[in-house]
């Protein structure tokens, strides 16, 4: 019997059409796996800010059911009610980056469906992440700004953001809680550079020839899935954009973004 053609693609052979379909299950299911990661973060801050948030409101029940207040009690309140505005802002970022990666997730099950891209505000961006990891930064880890610039790139919003999420987020755990990180932001030759540079002891040789390989990682499974550095790669490169990675004589791990300007 003669082989009937892909009636979806012209000229297509069964044995091609099943090849291609394969080829997409693989590359959704890297995706599956690389959001299912990803949306820990932002996850992890809403659970936080909540407990958070929820305590405080205890707290300010158990003085409210007191039968009179006294000065204490008015300087506990106005304490409280601060913590409260301060979550805010973190906990609504958090909303809005796992509503994106979910939005993401969809459209990469639909690629004909995907957004537009739009120009985006990197430091904007970087910000909005470096809030979303107050948690990690926090206690003995600086951060150093150098925004020499403030370039706009084509793309979307969620899954750059994601991109340098990872890589502060990995440099933050290099670092063990003790230590600083270092991001720049700036333009050459139309193209926008960004480095996130760390402190700590840098990447093995043998791990660095391989380090954006989907199987490469460092990470335990209870830690991460490994695929933050590969998934940003991939998505650096439909953005036309390059990530490298590199060791710095003075010690530490330095990764640079380049991507072309809007």
């Amino acid at each position: 019997m003669m082989n009937q053609p892909d009636a979806r693609r012209p000229g297509a052979q069964p044995s091609e059409e099943s090849a291609l379909r394969d080829e997409h299950l693989r590359n959704l299911g890297l995706m599956l796996s690389g959001f299912a990661h990803e949306l820990n973060t932002p996850l992890g801050v809403i659970a936080s800010m909540c407990d958070g948030m929820l305590r405080c409101h205890e707290k300010l029940g158990g003085i409210l059911a007191k039968p009179s207040l006294d000065d204490d009690d008015l300087a506990a309140m106005r304490k409280l009610l601060a913590h409260l505005g301060e979550g805010q802002p973190i906990l609504s970022a958090g909303v809005e980056r796992a509503q994106a990666l979910a939005r993401e997730l969809r459209m990469a099950a639909r690629p004909e469906c995907q957004d537009a891209s739009v120009p985006v505000d990197l430091v904007e961006i970087i910000e909005g992440d470096l809030l979303l990891l107050q948690h990690l930064t926090r206690q003995g880890i600086t951060v150093e700004r150098r925004f020499v610039q403030r370039p706009r790139v084509l793309g979307r919003p969620a899954i750059l953001g994601q991109v340098f999420l990872n890589l502060i987020r990995n440099a933050a755990e290099a670092l063990g809680g003790e230590g600083t990180i270092t991001i720049s932001v700036g333009e050459q030759d139309d193209r926008a550079v960004i480095t996130v540079t760390d402190d700590g002891p840098g990447v093995p040789d043998e791990v660095l020839e391989r380090l954006f390989h989907e199987e490469c990682t460092t990470k335990c499974p209870e830690t991460g899935t490994g695929l933050g550095l590969f998934m940003s790669h991939r998505v650096l490169s439909k953005h036309q954009g390059t990530l490298e990675a590199a060791n710095r004589p003075s010690g530490g791990a330095v990764f640079t973004v380049t991507l072309p300007l809007a």
